[in-house]
């Protein structure tokens, strides 16, 4: 059986409290108006200043346990956004050519060529030039062209997907959007092909979200004086 989460508890408890303080409240003023017909006037004024005190304190409970529940529930939301976040960047490396494109993209930033793992020794390594030239003809280019606009396909997909779930406030953009700005500001110069891969293919977010990594909007931070 699994446990019962904090805020559940609490919210129990608190329950129970406001049940005992409501019965008190009920009972308390009629038990002493019908037992004791002699109690001074001034005995009863505290006893009602007592149950008022205990309504008080029930209302601040009460108060104080929808404010931890709500907190509690705001900190759930937030990891759990982080989980899909996460998962939403694992999923574009799990895929072999999404993963492609990655590690491409890793080495023009890096300004060097990319050369496949599994490629024959005597293949020539693929430039960054090569892989714009194989997206502007669709991969109908002669060499790794087709494996190049495939590894791209891919990777416009998956990021799609990000696009859409951040849309949708289900991934926190921030999360999403600090490992993939890098392969936005290489991509967004030249983001011509991309914009014909990303039309075909119907991928309809994917290049506004890349243009918002690369040209975040600044935030005015106000100086402290």
């Amino acid at each position: 059986m699994s446990p019962i989460p904090p805020a559940m508890r609490f919210a129990l408890v608190l329950a129970i409290a406001c049940i005992v303080v409501g019965v008190l409240v009920w009972l308390l003023p009629q038990a002493v108006s019908s037992t004791d017909f002699g109690m001074r006037p001034y005995d009863k004024d505290r006893i009602d200043a007592f149950v008022k005190i205990l309504g008080v304190g029930a209302v601040f409970v009460a108060a104080t346990g929808a404010w931890s529940a709500a907190r509690t529930r705001r900190q759930d939301l937030r990891r759990q956004l982080v989980r899909d976040g996460h998962e939403a960047i694992v999923e574009i490396h799990k895929d072999p050519h999404a993963s492609a494109a990655v590690q491409m993209m890793d080495c023009f930033i890096a300004t060097r060529p990319y050369r496949r793992p599994d490629s024959d020794p005597n293949a020539a390594d693929i430039s960054e030039e090569d892989a714009w030239a194989a997206l502007r003809v669709k991969g109908r280019g002669p060499g790794e062209s087709a494996f190049v606009y495939d590894s791209f396909d891919w990777f416009l997909y998956y990021v799609d997907r990000v696009a859409r779930l951040a849309s949708k406030g289900m991934v926190d953009p921030s999360d999403v959007g600090a490992p993939l700005r890098p392969y936005a500001v290489l991509i967004c110069p030249k983001r011509e092909p991309f914009d014909q891969l990303a039309l075909d293919h119907g991928y309809d977010e994917v290049m506004r979200f890349l243009e918002r990594l690369a040209n975040p909007v600044p935030v005015a931070v106000t100086p402290r004086r």
